[in-house]
């Protein structure tokens, strides 16, 4: 007979509570990045309250003064959008506390906060000029080619779909279909959803000069994993991806320490520049929020009207002063 879990006393503490919570989360399935940012929120506020605060003693002003303990730590966790991150994952907290019956909450103290303005940031793009110097410093100088390949396929598939850096490191072989007349590879995104993508004919090309069977992948150690991209060790990380593009954008020219998220940043641009829609760009992004795609269609409007001036003061279209 399965072991009942022993119920939780009416003055339940926050920690108690936050254990349920996690079974909670992992009961649903929830991504284990999910959990821990979730999890992460909770225990900065045991950390300002104490992790044996009764559940329904906790505050409104608590809450408020954890965001504001944040504030002053400095470093990452200073940041608006990790301050934001924090109140917006105690949001959930509560949200799942209210409804549990074995809590005696039924009144969120969150009610009537608002979240920390996050100021917007400037989006880091490569441009077309720079993305070909990158991508020109994994052509081969030698036969032994393996790096170049291996590269030129990472670089190309993330600018070609947009696809976030956690997803790429984490692709298999058994994922992507490139054999097919119509190649296409599967990628488990946040929230664990998964999405199909298309690969486009420079990419293909790449990838099969990466995977073919008598390629250098073949020969590598590690050859029998199904994880798709090797280093040394065995599977690329995602921070071995960035390092990778961080390097190759140092041996472009580049003077920024470049991330493969610009990619991201410049396909989302593109689709919306192109006139793709809004609910097209999210499906292939994997974008749930609609934010996001309003941050980006700002963008995308303030060059398309820097374009049409330019245009409009070539063609003499504009009053002389």
């Amino acid at each position: 007979m399965a072991r009942m879990a022993a119920p939780i006393p009416a003055s339940a503490t926050l920690a108690e509570a936050r254990d349920l919570w996690r079974r909670s989360l992992e009961a649903a399935n929830k991504a284990p990045k999910t959990i821990v940012t979730y999890l992460f929120a909770v225990d900065r506020l045991a950390g300002q309250v104490g992790a044996d605060r009764p559940i329904n003693k906790i505050t409104r002003a608590d809450h408020e003064a954890t965001l504001l303990s944040l504030k002053g730590r400095g470093g990452a966790e200073a940041q608006p959008a990790s301050v934001s991150t924090v109140y917006r994952s105690l949001r959930a907290f509560w949200g799942w506390v209210v409804t549990a019956e074995d809590l005696p909450v039924k009144r969120d103290p969150m009610n009537g906060m608002r979240g920390p303005i996050v100021p917007p940031k400037e989006v880091d793009m490569l441009s077309d000029a720079e993305l070909r110097r990158v991508l020109a410093t994994c052509k081969p100088r030698s036969r032994h080619a393996y790096l170049g390949h291996r590269d030129e396929a990472i670089i190309r598939m993330i600018a070609t779909t947009g696809i976030r850096l956690a997803e790429v490191a984490n692709l298999r072989v058994s994922d992507v279909d490139y054999l097919s007349p119509e190649p296409t590879f599967r990628v488990l995104g946040k929230g664990r959803r998964p999405r199909e993508l298309p690969i486009d004919g420079d990419t293909l090309a790449a990838l099969k000069l990466y995977l073919g069977p008598k390629k250098e992948r073949s020969r590598h150690a590690a050859a029998g994993s199904d994880w798709l991209w090797l280093a040394r060790g065995g599977q690329m990380s995602a921070g071995g991806i960035a390092q990778m593009f961080a390097v190759r954008g140092k041996a472009a020219g580049i003077a920024r320490r470049v991330h493969p998220h610009e990619l991201r940043h410049r396909f989302i641009h593109t689709l919306l520049s192109a006139g793709f829609s809004e609910g097209n760009v999210m499906a292939m992004s994997g974008h749930r929020s609609r934010s996001m795609m309003d941050r980006y269609g700002a963008i995308s409007k303030s060059s398309r009207a820097l374009a049409a001036f330019r245009d409009a003061s070539t063609a003499g279209l504009l009053p002389k002063l």
